[in-house]
């Protein structure tokens, strides 16, 4: 999975099955538990704040940018698609999430 925008933009994203994560928020830093590994993963206020979002609900890729973009101050839209495209990559490589294609009828 590359962080192109168009690889995620017809994704829903959600929870790993199974799984059961724990976060604790520290300001502008969260720690998140993930039992299925047993790793901890420190993570910026947004980057948990997005993780969070993913795992209360399956979110759609434009749910998603549009979540990020009203959720943080002084983000362009591009910046919105890159961090989110950055950070949807990584979730996926700590096997944080799992992405699942959908048609653009489903999207």
């Amino acid at each position: 999975m590359t962080s192109n925008v168009s690889d995620f933009s017809n994704h829903l994203f959600s929870a790993p099955d199974n799984a059961h994560f724990l976060f604790k928020n520290w300001g502008e830093e969260y720690v998140v538990y993930n039992n299925l590994s047993g790793e901890t993963h420190l993570l910026q206020q947004e980057s948990g704040e997005l993780l969070s979002f993913i795992h209360k609900r399956p979110m759609h890729y434009q749910d998603l940018l549009s979540k990020l973009s009203s959720s943080f101050e002084v983000i362009t839209p591009e910046d919105a698609e890159n961090y989110l495209g950055h950070s949807l990559k990584l979730f996926h490589e700590l096997s944080l999430i799992k992405s699942t294609p959908v048609s653009d009828s489903q999207a």
